[in-house]
């Protein structure tokens, strides 16, 4: 119910297999309409629908997409320059 960035939900999408979360932490900042379905923290009726959803085939996705996608977001070569700059800034302040 409090998340902040699961390794579990990367590893998931780097794989190209879509995620069904709650809308907590920093879980939206990798869920998106091409890779998953995100529902209001506590509602498990919507996440069940959520899953049959996916289960009845009524929501497609395309694995390799979901998988490139995550992988230019939290690659090392995207991070580590916002790491720095986010040090560079701590130093001048």
């Amino acid at each position: 119910m409090a998340e902040n960035f699961p390794n579990t939900i990367c590893e998931s999408l780097l794989c190209g297999t879509p995620v069904l979360a709650f809308n907590v932490g920093g879980i939206p900042e990798l869920i998106n309409s091409n890779n998953g379905i995100l529902v209001e923290k506590g509602n498990a009726h919507k996440l069940a629908n959520a899953i049959l959803s996916f289960k009845n085939g009524e929501i497609k996705v395309d694995r390799e997409f979901i998988s490139q996608e995550v992988t230019n977001k939290i690659s090392s070569s995207e991070v580590i320059p916002q790491v720095i700059n986010v040090y560079k800034s701590m130093l001048t302040t």
